[in-house]
């Protein structure tokens, strides 16, 4: 068997090829017909709905346009020209044009049709310009004219138009057979195509229901009946007969591999309810004497529950205490670190004012220097004044000589004197205030530089005590660490003592449950000796 085989059940195989495959066939050979009966209605169709009235509206078109010309010649030649004979001619030429335009919207196959009723247009239209310059003619009384052109031209015009529609014709019949005989052919190809599908469907279910009927042979391994009287042999208890099988991996191969190892069971089983009762007679003697020893075993397990107990109450309180130091040190940690955030904080704002002290000392030599500039510049306006002062008693004195014409320079030159007195006076005040200016910008510099001095100290001063606080802090954290580790092996040995008190209490009452499962086994092993006497009664009925 194979391995697809094996893959797949009988069951399964069976449901496919009775009644899957038929059911696929049968759908592959309806479609098959279904596809051959549409394809034969449509060409059907096309031949009675296209192929035909084609033909037949070429016709048409080909009677009218002869009609047209037996009009136009019956004109010339009785020389009428009066409005019905008209009207006839643009009815037929109307109704040539109305068959032409139905033809080329509905009734168009190919290129090749068309571009020959593109040509029958063409030729139509011509033969209509030449009866239009008859019909001229007919109208101004040329008579001969008309009838030499009709005889001509229209003619001949009208013998290419009829020809092109007879070619049209023509084409449209071979068409229309070319493709009735391709029908033909195609329902020929369609019954072998039905033909063949129908043979294969017969060969594949041959081919399945032999392989289905092998399959089952092999499953089984035999004739059916041999294996149910095996079973009916091994059901009364009888493992002794064998069974033959044609095939391995198979139904009755099993069954004969089931007896042997059934057989070999009910020995071993046989053997083992022997092996039984002797064990359960030692068992009943031992339980006895476990049964004095889990007494002895409850009474120590009690005395060390005690002492478990009182442990772990040790245990206990020494662990609440680690934890409040725990949360002591912990607060001591947090106070540090808010100590170390407020001198940080504290020291930047030292540094901060000693840059701002220190562009206040620099502003403040500058005024010192400036005011020296100033006073510098004082002296000279002094100096100026004196200068003044004297050029303005020259002056009075020069008008003084010039008598009573000098006497209005005279004037002049006193007062410009006031002013050089007044501004000498002024210039000695602001040099004198400049001077108390310097003297008190050299003492404020001093005292500027000695409060730079303890400023540079106090900064040193946060520094260490930033650093003594970052220490302690860290010292807290650490010793935080070190607390909780303690908490934690105190907590863990506190766990590890409660389980090993509950272990003590449980190994107590384990102890005295054992003193009570030894009496009960006690108890059990004499039931069980007598369960392995009737077991191995049950094991000698059966035949091996």
């Amino acid at each position: 068997m194979s391995p697809m085989n094996k893959s797949i059940s009988l069951t399964m195989r069976l449901v496919v090829s009775m009644f899957i495959v038929p059911i696929l066939m049968a759908v592959v050979i309806a479609y098959q017909g279904f596809r051959q009966s549409e394809d034969s209605k449509s060409r059907l169709d096309y031949f009675i709905l296209t192929s035909v009235p084609s033909i037949e509206l070429l016709e048409r078109i080909r009677y009218t346009l002869a009609k047209h010309a037996a009009t136009v010649n019956l004109a010339v030649l009785v020389h009428k020209d009066d409005k019905s004979v008209l009207d006839k001619l643009d009815e037929l030429q109307s109704g040539i044009e109305i068959l032409e335009d139905k033809f080329a919207n509905e009734y168009l196959a190919d290129e090749e049709d068309k571009r020959l009723s593109d040509l029958d247009k063409a030729q139509t239209l011509r033969y209509m310009q030449s009866v239009a310059q008859t019909v001229e003619m007919l109208k101004s009384g040329e008579i001969d004219k008309a009838k030499n052109l009709i005889a001509t031209d229209v003619a001949l015009v009208y013998a290419e138009a009829d020809q092109a529609i007879k070619k049209h014709v023509s084409y449209a019949t071979k068409l229309a057979a070319k493709f009735q005989e391709e029908g033909k052919e195609s329902a020929v190809n369609n019954m072998w195509i039905q033909l063949g599908t129908t043979g294969f469907a017969v060969l594949l279910l041959g081919g399945l229901g032999f392989l289905n009927f092998h399959d089952i042979i092999r499953t089984l391994g035999g004739e059916p009946r041999r294996a149910a009287s095996a079973v009916r042999l091994m059901a009364q208890g009888d493992f002794s007969q064998s069974i033959r099988a044609q095939y391995p991996n198979s139904l009755i191969a099993d069954l004969e591999a089931m007896r042997s190892s059934q057989g070999e069971s009910i020995h071993k089983l046989h053997e083992a309810a022997r092996s039984l009762l002797l064990y359960a007679e030692s068992l009943a003697s031992a339980s006895h004497q476990v049964a004095s020893g889990a007494n002895d075993g409850s009474d120590n397990a009690t005395r060390m529950a005690a002492s478990a107990e009182e442990m772990t109450i040790n245990i206990s309180n020494v662990a609440e205490s680690a934890n409040i130091v725990s949360h002591k040190v912990s607060q001591a940690g947090d106070i540090a670190i808010r100590g170390a955030e407020s001198i940080t904080e504290l020291t930047r704002n030292l540094a901060d004012f000693s840059i701002n002290f220190h562009q206040s000392v620099s502003t403040t030599q500058n005024l010192g220097q400036q005011s020296g500039e100033i006073r510098s510049i004082v002296g000279e306006i002094k100096d100026i004044a004196e200068q003044t002062n004297i050029l303005a008693l020259n002056a009075a004195i020069e008008a003084a000589r010039a008598g009573e014409s000098g006497r209005g320079f005279a004037v002049v030159a006193d007062e410009v004197r006031k002013l050089a007195e007044r501004t000498k006076q002024s210039t000695e005040d602001i040099a004198g205030k400049i001077q108390s200016i310097q003297v008190n910008v050299q003492q404020v510099v001093g005292a500027m530089n000695k409060n730079l001095q303890d400023m540079a100290h106090s900064e040193a001063l946060a520094e260490r005590a930033n650093s003594a606080v970052q220490e302690i802090r860290s010292a807290s954290e650490n010793t935080v660490h070190l607390v909780a580790d303690i908490s934690s092996a105190i907590a863990v040995n506190s766990t590890t003592s409660k389980e090993v008190a509950k272990a003590v209490e449980n190994f107590a009452s384990l102890s005295e449950e054992n003193s009570v499962a030894a009496k009960q086994v006690a108890i059990t092993a004499s039931e069980l000796s007598k369960l392995a006497e009737s077991l191995n009664q049950l094991t000698r009925s059966f035949k091996v």
